[in-house]
């Protein structure tokens, strides 16, 4: 085998790897703590279930951890001509966990929102005294089995041709 075409497969074997593991979406976890305490895990560029030009959007069905909600909830964002924040509100119970004033946690148009990353004064929409913090922050990229499986490949490819190599040359 001669050099071009182990440089050629070397090549489009690495550009297939790299696609594979940048074809990922990037993912935020969210921890609120204060008065009320919660976590979960959204993409940083989310699709919207629901969006209100100028008022904001909405994620249906977001598993996490949220105490006292009976199953899956809606989570809100809102922007900051609204009093920015968020809420969550459990589906099933048919009632808000948390409606919050505080900063836009996103940036972009409600149809293509992409969150800010960092921690967040939030208060209570009613004004009850309550307070949270919002820690928005990174979720270490895990590739899936196929990226994983796919890079493996790759890699006994280019183990296999150096073989094939190494034995032509001594022969």
């Amino acid at each position: 085998m001669n050099f071009k075409t182990l440089t050629t497969q070397l090549a489009v074997g690495s550009a297939l790897s790299l696609a594979a593991l940048a074809a990922q979406a990037d993912s935020y976890r969210f921890d609120l703590s204060g008065t009320y305490t919660a976590s979960w895990v959204l993409e940083a560029s989310p699709v919207p279930d629901e969006y209100f030009g100028g008022v904001g959007f909405v994620m249906d069905g977001v598993s996490g951890s949220f105490p006292g909600a009976t199953g899956l909830v809606d989570i809100g964002f809102f922007q900051s001509s609204m009093g920015g924040g968020l809420s969550i509100y459990d589906i099933e119970g048919d009632n808000y966990l948390v409606i919050s004033d505080g900063p836009q946690l996103y940036s972009g148009p409600e149809t293509a929102p992409v969150f800010i990353l960092g921690s967040f004064t939030m208060t209570p929409y009613a004004g009850s005294g309550e307070h949270y913090t919002l820690t928005i922050s990174e979720v270490a990229a895990v590739p899936e089995p196929a990226s994983l499986a796919l890079l493996l490949a790759g890699l006994g490819v280019v183990a296999g041709v150096a073989r094939r190599r190494r034995e032509a040359e001594q022969a």
